[in-house]
This record gives structure tokens, sequence and C-alpha cells, in this order.
């Protein structure tokens, strides 16, 4: 079914070698049926996913009899395959839409409809590479299951969001050039505002969305670390957060097409590029969220993809870019103009930053080594820029608005700021950022109520940028009034931590599994109330799985992170000859020879003795043989059963004599020996992000129904 969607988008983006009329009727057919049939391929692996159908290699790898349903269904995205076809569909999907946005646009929709179906031909094309549909030779009973921490409700939502945002960025890449063939066209500006605001939306969302996911399920107790795969996200937003604000000026002066247009162009190519870096494997040694090694065809394809949209996008900008005489996009530092300027240029640049530092990677592969930048580079880079942001989201509105608002809400913020030292503030970005945003809070807040009143149109925009200050507002405290302690918590246990009484109480699943799978429940006391906190630390083909707590108040975060379960053990030493053997616990060892040779890992210089032991284990009726050893310099080389159930070691040995003194120690079995390693941490302000996230939400999708209601460009004031 791949190919044959892919051959209808080939079909459809040729077609404006044909008449315009019938042309764009043959369009809108050919990408209708390959909807169609991109469709019914999702049908078909939603089904066998249902089904079970583990003889598909795709159903095999990421499903097992023990999901349910709504698991079993959102493994569809959880793969490189499945994904990819989801996003074909909603391209395609996009497509139709756009298509019937586009019939006003004349001889113009012709050309949108043609760039459309190519910016589509990649993920198809990838499909054709690497298929979800590839049988086994042999059926297994089972699947290997989804990963644990993909078994959460953000699974169902987050990964179809980014994928419909990224496919949505390929709506204005196929409008650019309308915007430069027809730059005073209010009808194409109105389009484009309208689909990039969408992209905006729906990008912004799964974004936020993922922010909330990896606080909630990850257990490090961050939001946003910036991830690689995270980096290449955030780029296509900021640009079409940039996007908006060149819309507006054009809208209002007619100046910046050519910017617009470039915007849009390289929107979609950054997410073209995002697709490239996180699917290659390049990033597969530096972030939590990459796909693995792809395809050696689908990375060519994807490689191809990039080159050739990049390429396009210049030509086609090329081809009228000489027809436009360059503008001044502001006349005043006093304008509105200027302030959406300069929050452009700022957010290109923190784009490019934050490419550059996700690129690392890629540009140190070649000579073998595998750099990344680190979180504290990104957070360093980028905190003049948004403290820069702040400035500018609050001195944009001066000459409507006078400078006596603009200093009484600096007044305010400086004392928001002074109040913020007094209580332990004290880097300096995280002082200004709360004078800032307070200030940009109140100049805001006024302009919503003016709007409200007056230009009920700008009030997206005013939501959006309250969303953006009381974001960074809530950044900035939650940083530096955040606290933590590690605890060490033993059964029955009470220690007091962060002003609070904390209780521990540890269930194993069961007693085989004392150390393998608990769960970990927190009684915390404190403020006149008593709350419950439960935690689980267990063992998973895909490494351990932390599962954290979270009790959200109203000015601040409980936020329970389980590190490590631990066991007392019991331990017996053993002075064994060869061939000789005794008893240990429930045991039979028997020491069997010495062997010498194996070098220590990176050191030549140096190697390992070893004792080859057998162990009997009596009540499994079980034979294994272990190898513990001794380096030159007399460093331990412990070995453990494989069910871990005893640890082996070497204390000394004689090779002349062929003595042995060994050390077996073994875990205590009953869960009154477990303890449990625990990072409690108050974060204050949580929910001032959260508001801020969904004020910003809420102001996109207020703009995104307001666009419809105005078209004239005098009362077109922001985004």
């Amino acid at each position: 079914m791949s190919a044959v969607s892919l051959s209808i988008a080939v079909a459809a983006s040729m077609l404006q070698h044909l008449k315009a009329a019938n042309a764009r009727r043959l369009a809108h057919l050919s990408i209708a049926f390959a909807f169609f049939c991109v469709t019914l391929s999702s049908a078909i692996l939603v089904f066998l996913l249902c089904a079970r159908r583990y003889d598909v290699a795709y159903v095999a790898a990421h499903t097992s009899n023990e999901l349910p349903l709504w698991y079993r269904i959102s493994a569809f995205w959880a793969g490189q395959e499945g994904s990819m076809l989801l996003w074909a569909w909603f391209g395609l999907l996009i497509g139709i839409a756009l298509a019937r946005t586009t019939n006003s646009l004349g001889n113009g929709a012709l050309s949108v409809i043609s760039l459309f179906a190519f910016a589509q031909l990649f993920a198809l094309v990838a499909l054709a590479c690497k298929s979800p549909f590839e049988v086994l030779p042999h059926k297994p009973d089972d699947g290997h299951g989804l990963n644990p921490l993909l078994r959460n409700f953000w699974m169902v939502v987050h990964p179809p969001l980014m994928l419909c945002g990224y496919a949505l960025t390929s709506a204005p890449y196929a409008l650019s050039p309308m915007l430069l063939r027809e730059p005073n066209n209010e009808r194409v500006i109105k389009i484009v505002r309208q689909w990039v605001l969408l992209a905006w939306l729906v990008l912004g969302a799964g974004i936020i969305i993922g922010a909330y996911w990896s606080y909630e399920v990850l257990g490090w107790g961050g939001y946003w670390g910036w991830d690689p795969v995270e980096n290449a996200s955030l780029v296509p937003w900021l640009l079409l957060t940039a996007l908006l604000h060149t819309l507006a000026i054009q809208r209002r002066s007619g100046t910046v097409c050519r910017t617009c247009s470039l915007l849009c162009m390289f929107a979609y190519v950054s997410v073209i590029y995002a697709t490239f870096i996180t699917r290659s494997g390049i990033l597969r040694e530096v972030s939590v969220h990459v796909f693995g090694e792809a395809h050696g065809s689908v990375n060519i394809t994807l490689l191809a993809s990039l080159i050739a949209y990049s390429v396009v996008g210049i030509a086609v900008s090329a081809r009228y870019w000489h027809n436009l005489k360059a503008q001044p996009a502001w006349t005043s530092v006093h304008s509105v103009n200027f302030a959406s300027w300069c929050a452009t240029v700022l957010l290109i640049l923190m784009a490019c930053i934050i490419e550059l530092g996700t690129s690392l990677p890629l540009f140190t592969a070649p000579f073998g080594v595998s750099m990344s930048a680190s979180p504290s580079f990104y957070n360093r880079a980028l905190a003049p820029f948004a403290l820069a942001l702040l400035i500018a989201l609050s001195l944009g509105i001066q000459t409507r608005y006078g400078v006596r608002l603009i200093m009484a809400s600096f007044l305010i913020g400086c004392i928001a700021a002074g109040t913020a030292f007094l209580f332990g503030m004290r880097n300096p970005y995280h002082i200004a950022a709360t004078l800032l945003s307070v200030a940009a809070l109140l100049i805001n807040f006024n302009l919503l109520r003016n709007a409200i009143s007056r230009s009920q149109h700008r009030l997206g925009s005013c939501i959006a940028h309250i969303g953006v200050a009381a974001l960074m507002l809530g950044i900035s405290l939650s940083a530096s009034f955040e606290r933590s302690q590690t605890l060490r918590l033993a059964i029955g246990q009470s220690k007091t931590a962060l002003g609070y009484k904390v209780a521990c109480k540890i269930e194993p699943k069961s007693p085989r599994m004392v150390q393998k799978d608990a769960h970990i429940t927190l009684v915390i006391e404190g403020d006149g109330t008593k709350r419950s906190m439960q935690m689980r630390v267990y063992d998973s083909p895909y490494g351990v799985v932390r599962q954290p707590s979270i009790k959200m108040l109203l000015l601040s975060d409980i936020y329970a992170s389980p590190i490590e379960l631990l066991s007392e053990s019991e331990r017996i030493t053993l002075v064994l000859r060869k061939g000789e053997e005794k008893r240990a616990f429930d045991m039979n060892i028997r020491f069997i020879k010495f062997e010498v040779g194996e070098h220590v890992f990176g050191r030549t210089d140096e190697f390992i003795a070893r004792a080859i032991l057998e162990v009997h284990q009596m009540t499994t009726g079980v034979r294994h043989l272990v190898s513990p050893g001794l380096t030159a310099s007399g460093e331990g080389v412990d070995e453990s059963l494989p069910d871990e159930s005893a640890t082996f070691s070497i204390l000394a040995m004689n090779a002349d004599e062929g003595l042995i003194r060994l050390s077996v120690e073994r875990p205590k079995t009953s869960a009154k020996s477990l303890h449990a390693i625990v990072e409690l941490s108050i974060k204050p302000f949580m929910n001032l992000l959260r508001f801020g996230s969904v004020l910003i939400l809420i102001g996109g999708l207020m703009a995104l129904v307001f666009s419809k209601r105005y078209a004239s460009r005098s009362d077109s004031n922001a985004f």
C-alpha cells in the first residue's frame, strides 16, 4: 500500500504541466487516493497489532500478550516504521484540507499542492525502504512488548501530536512561494498564518506534554533536560514562533515577505533534519529518546530528502527574490514592528544555538568520538536571549500605553526580584528573569484588559505572551528555590527531611523477587496532613525502571524518586584447595583450576588471574561455572550466578600451593532486610509553569479562532 501511495503522490507532484483546472482536480483526487491507500495500510497494521500477529516483525518487536488493548494500539507509533506511516497519514489528511483552503488562490493553488505532494515523498519512500509489514520466518509465541517507560497514558497522546505537528509544518513550506509571488495578497497571508498557527499550536502541545511526561515518568526530577531529541522538536517550534511575528509585520507593513518565505521553508527543513539525526542512530549514545540505528536505505532517504527540500526551497526563493525590493521591517524603535522584529531575530538565534549544540555528535562522529553539549551549555548560551525576549515583550507597546505603565511595571518587578533575593535567590540570570517576567506580566495584563474592550482579535497574542512571562517566572523561581535530600530508609524507619517526617514501607512483588520488583510507599507528615506516595523499582529487559511519585500542592510539588533498592547480605569465607569441594549456604562449591591470561579491559600491561569454580545449587540441582579473579595489582573481579542469588569474590590466592580464599555473599531474602534510597525534593511554583504552558496554548488557540474574523492590515498587531 505504501508503494501505491508513493506513486500517486509522485504523480500529483507532476501535475503542474497540465491545464490549471483539470490539473487541480486531478491533484486533489490523487492526494485523496493516496490518503485512502495509507489509511487502509494503517488499518491493517492496527488490526495486526490488536490480533497479536507475532509473525509480523513490527508486531513482535513492539507488543506482547500482557499489553492491554490501548497499549497495543499505541504500539502503532512506538517504532520507526509505524511512526513514519502515521506521519504519512497525517500529511495526506492535511493535504486534503490544504487543497480545499487554497482553491481561492486560483492558478497558485496548483503550485501549492505540487510542492506539498513533493514534501510528503520522504515518508512514503522511507516506508518503501523499510515496511512495517515484514514477515518473520517463524512465528514466536510472544512479542518483546513496549518499553516500560512507554506504558503510560501520555504514550497515547504525545507521539501522535508530535507527528501531526511535524506534518503540519509542510503546509507553510508548500505555501511559501505564494508569499513571494503575491506578497501583498491579504488572502495568501491569512491562509499562511492560519496553517502556521495550527502547526505551532499542535507542535507546542506535543512539546509541553512531552515535558510533563518526562517529569512524571523518568524519575530524574526535571521536565527539560536538553536531550538532543527534545531539542530537535524545539527548533522548528521556535522558527514557527518567529514566523508568526514576521507574518504580523508583513500584515502591517508588507516589508518582510522574503523573511516569511524563508522561515516557512526552514521550519520544515529543520523538521526533516530532526528526523534524520534522531532516526539515523547518530544520537543513540547521548539521547534516551532516540529510535536507535535505522535501516541504511532509510538513512539515505532522509539525507537525500533533507538536501532536496533545502535545494528546492532555495531555488523557489531565488526565482522570485530579485522581483522584490528590500525594505526595512520597522521605521521607528518605538514601533510594535521593531519589538516584533527583535523577537524574531532572538528566536532565530536561539534556534541556531540549539541546533548547533544538538548537531555536535553529528559533527564529531567522523573523528571517531561522540561529543554532546551539556545542559549547562544551553542554559548559559540561551539565558541572555531569553532575557532579551522578555524585554521585547515588555517594551513593544510603550507608545500605546505610555512610559508610566512601563516604569510602574519595572518598579514592581524590581521589588519582586529584591524579595526573591532576600529569600535566597542568587543566580543573576534568575534575578533578572524574575524582574523582567513580573514587568512583562503586568504590562501584558494591561494589554489584555484593553484588548477585551477594544480589540478582541489581539486576545490570543496577549494571553500567549502572559503565558510566556508566567512560564519564565516559574522556571526562575522553581530553579532557585528547589530543595532536595537523599534518604536511606528501612521498612518502618522514619526520618525528618525538608521539614517533613518521612516513613517508609517496602513491599516486594514476591519472596523470590525481593530486589527485582518492589513497591515503595513513603508516608509524609507535615503541615498538619499525612500524604502517601507510591513508587516502584523493578528490573525489565530494558534495564532497571524507577517510577517516581508526585504530590501536587498549591505552591509546590513534593517529588519522590527511588534511586536504588538495597538488601542486607550474608557472607561466608572459605579456603579451598584445587579439586576440593565445600558447602556455603545451599551450594556446594568445588575449586577446579586457575586460569591466567586475560588482560584488564583497556590495559594491555595488566592481566587477570581467575579461579574456575563449579557451583551446585542444591535446591534446584542446577550447576554453574563461575570465575572470580584478581588483577596483578590486587583488585578483585567479582562474578555472580545468573540469577544473582550469590556473588563470589577472591580475597587471596596462592598458585604455588593451589589455594584460594573465597568470599560468598548472598542477599537476604526477607523483605525486612531491604533499604530504599530515595531522593525527596520540594519543587516550588511548578503550578506557575503549568499555568504558563496552558496559557500559551490557549492564546494560540484563540489566535487561530479569531484569525478568521479579520483581514485588514491595520488591525493586526500580534502573532
